[in-house]
């Protein structure tokens, strides 16, 4: 009873809050953490942006199903003009 006692008093907030850790400086600055301030690129860099990405040609494939897509879009506007025309003709 007294260790599981001793235990939970281990981890209290009220023994655990005057602890503060300081982490280990040296006395000059930090030359490889950031400081916030911008920095810049020009020389740093190798190569253009966009230098790695492949232009690659239209596959047939893609192709057959934009023709079939335009076939089909043309087929539905040919089909609705005729319907129109048709309900115009009728009330006339």
């Amino acid at each position: 009873m007294t260790e599981k006692l001793a235990r939970a008093k281990q981890y209290e907030y009220r023994t655990n809050s005057n602890l503060v850790l300081q982490a280990e400086r040296e006395k000059g600055p930090r030359e490889h953490e950031p400081t916030g301030e911008p920095e810049s690129l020009a020389g740093k860099l190798s190569g253009r942006f966009g230098d790695r990405a492949q232009v690659r040609g239209v596959d047939q494939e893609f192709k057959e199903k934009v023709e079939q897509a335009r076939a089909k879009r043309a087929k539905k506007t040919t089909s609705t003009r005729r319907r129109k025309t048709w309900k115009k003709e009728e009330k006339a």
